[in-house]
């Protein structure tokens, strides 16, 4: 599990920029790291940009990763998620932000930056 992150605290909400490995412990590790953040510092609504390295998740992972943080994901009201590695299937963080809402999770996947900050900013 190798992975980096940048965190900015926008005027409402936190951009994180994540690099590093792909895998189930380095998602589930940034997501942790992150909502931690979140919960500490107040921050109702993030943004995650992310940039992993390798092959894209099996769905059954993504399925794995959304169902076991979603206790700790409901406590953000909003999240958006953009995978910027080009090479990693789209309709993975689709799956993803449905199963997510389905457990109640304002979950939602773009495919670029400036459709989720917008989404984030006028939900706000």
């Amino acid at each position: 599990m190798s992975y980096s992150l940048v965190l900015t605290e926008k005027k409402k909400y936190l951009h994180v920029q994540v690099t590093g490995t792909n895998s189930v412990e380095t998602v589930r590790s940034y997501v942790s790291e992150i909502f931690q953040t979140c919960e500490e510092k107040g921050i109702r609504a993030v943004l995650i940009e992310e940039n992993l390295e390798g092959p894209g998740l099996p769905l059954s992972d993504i399925f794995q990763l959304v169902s076991g943080a979603s206790k700790q994901i409901l406590k953000m009201p909003w999240t958006a998620v953009v995978d910027i590695n080009p090479a990693h299937n789209k309709d993975h963080m689709k799956f993803a932000e449905n199963v997510g809402v389905n457990r109640g999770i304002k979950l939602r996947a773009f495919d670029d930056l400036g459709s989720a900050e917008k989404w984030l900013l006028e939900l706000r």
